[in-house]
């Protein structure tokens, strides 16, 4: 049984597999997926760019606050 191609398939959320002998398997995404625990790299690494997210919003924001000091002290405002 030789594999001719297989493809995904996004109405089923599977990937048919279709055979040289006319056969075509599915496998559903879904069960093959829903044992897989999510690492704790992968956890770790979206914590890191959570953190990373906010700690540019808070240099960004810091950086504004310490240009309009700057710029009050200036007579800039």
């Amino acid at each position: 049984m030789k594999t001719i191609f297989a493809e995904y398939n996004p109405q089923c959320n599977s990937i048919d597999v279709y055979t040289s002998a006319g056969y075509m398997l599915r496998i559903d995404c879904w069960e093959a997926e829903k044992k897989l625990k999510t690492t704790i790299i992968k956890k770790q690494k979206e914590l890191l760019r959570a953190l990373l997210g906010q700690f540019c919003k808070l240099e960004f924001t810091l950086i504004n606050i310490f240009q309009t000091l700057y710029d009050y002290q200036s007579g800039l405002l």
